[in-house]
């Protein structure tokens, strides 16, 4: 089924993409896997085991850890559930707490993978400054104000305990 040269080139992709975590589509590392569905299977193979996931932007490949299991890191359900646990050392106080945190990662890796990364506000590798990321986060929190407003139907679905 699989040859020896696409196992050795799955598994250098996958490396490539364990080190990187996010890749530019146009990588060179990238090229085999975008011309052979063999080798594509094989790197999904092997973040399945390592409950990592493939997954593929407008712009760059991403590796993320899978909601439940990864060693990787803690995602936002896995916080979610300890959240009452944090709650006692002052970590996060409140279930808006929790909500505004993830706003903030969320606008951050839509500017990771956004038409921005074309601006010279961010760096792939060494990030966003942080006035820019609030400037970004804040812009978010406007437009949803707008939106409120103006739709009887948006929501928001924050809930204070």
């Amino acid at each position: 089924m699989y040859d020896i040269s696409q196992i050795q080139e799955a598994h250098h992709i996958f490396l490539h993409l364990l080190q990187h975590k996010v890749v530019k589509k146009g990588d060179t590392a990238l090229e085999k896997y975008f011309h052979d569905m063999n080798i594509q299977q094989l790197v999904k193979r092997f973040a399945d085991t390592s409950s990592t996931q493939v997954l593929v932007g407008n712009m760059n490949v991403h590796l993320v850890t899978k909601p439940k299991g990864s060693i990787f890191a803690t995602n936002f359900t896995q916080m979610r559930d300890q959240m009452k646990e944090r709650k006692n050392d002052g970590r996060v106080e409140t279930r808006l707490e929790l909500y505004m945190i993830h706003l903030v990662i969320m606008v951050y890796l839509s500017e990771v993978d956004g038409e921005s990364v074309r601006g010279s506000h961010i760096d792939l590798y060494g990030g966003i400054r942080y006035l820019e990321l609030t400037t970004r986060v804040s812009e978010v929190i406007e437009y949803w104000n707008k939106l409120l407003e103006n739709d009887p139907e948006f929501s928001l679905g924050v809930i204070e305990d």
